[in-house]
């Protein structure tokens, strides 16, 4: 009886082992990663870039499936312009809301070989989470993911009001924002 449940025991762990295995993490590589979001005025078209961008991938090596997070901190997105810095990060209410993330619960690189994925997830922004489907153009390397890709957001579903300067010049509701980001293999 004991030999039965010592190799039970044996076979148990051994199993929930080469589960463990067969998922790899993949940080993000924020030195080359961008994201970029572009906007619109009354009076002029503006472009930011983001500076910290965090975050990782759990990839099942088995299928190419895989979860995680891109997370960026709001006091790193920049325009080049200090009052319509400031501005945004007034209408972010930065104390109290000073990230934005990504939770990606489903990304698939199933079609890597067409260079085409996709994440599925929920986009946390001032407090609000929304789902958010993005189609991605993959390429991967022996130790890299790099995942590009377009996405909209209208900042009134996520419960910000736009700036706006004099009541005249008014930035639009819908930004745009473009990605480039790149997880690399942990070893």
């Amino acid at each position: 009886m004991n030999k039965l449940l010592l190799n039970g025991l044996i076979i148990l762990v051994l199993s929930q082992s080469s589960a463990w295995a067969q998922a790899t993490l993949w940080p993000v590589d924020s030195k080359n990663s961008t994201i970029t979001f572009m906007g619109k005025s009354t009076t002029h078209d503006f472009e930011g870039k983001v500076g910290n961008i965090k975050g990782q991938l759990l990839v099942n090596d088995k299928d190419a499936s895989a979860n995680g997070y891109v997370q960026v901190d709001v006091l790193s997105l920049n325009t080049g312009n200090k009052t319509r810095d400031n501005n945004m990060y007034a209408m972010f209410n930065v104390k109290t809301f000073p990230l934005v993330s990504f939770d990606i619960q489903k990304a698939d690189f199933s079609n890597v070989r067409q260079q085409e994925g996709y994440f599925q997830g929920t986009l946390n922004l001032h407090g609000v989470s929304r789902p958010l489907h993005v189609k991605v153009h993959v390429l991967v390397d022996k130790d890299t993911y790099e995942c590009q890709g377009t996405f909209k957001v209208s900042l009134q579903e996520f419960g910000l009001k736009a700036p706006s300067v004099f009541g005249i010049i008014r930035v639009a509701d819908q930004v745009n924002v473009q990605f480039k980001v790149i997880f690399h293999e942990k070893v």
